[in-house]
């Protein structure tokens, strides 16, 4: 690739031919066609592995009980600030003169 004294990359124009080196050191080409055809082969992949690992577990469940540990948490909060709250009125309310 080229680059430009702030290193930043030029892009190649689309006729361009990509060429890469290879594992074994030799220079290999491939076209715009071949490119675009292997992307087309990785996306399949991709798609093909992400419909074969999914789990049980899918996003409205993980939100059902992602709610429920929510309403949960509140739920504990409010209790413990209610019998913070009365233990301290208590304190204060039974001797005024004190």
């Amino acid at each position: 690739m080229n680059t430009t004294p702030d290193g930043v990359r030029s892009r190649p124009a689309a006729h361009s031919v990509y060429t890469g080196v290879e594992e074994d050191g030799e220079v290999g080409e491939e076209n715009v066609e071949e490119l675009r055809e292997r992307l087309r082969q990785m996306k399949a992949m991709v798609s093909e592995r992400a419909s074969i690992k999914k789990s049980g577990i899918d996003e409205g469940f993980l939100s059902v009980v992602f709610a429920c540990i929510l309403v949960v948490i509140v739920g504990v909060t409010l209790y413990a600030f209610v019998v913070l709250y009365a233990a301290v009125h208590r304190r204060w309310t039974e001797n005024p003169d004190e």
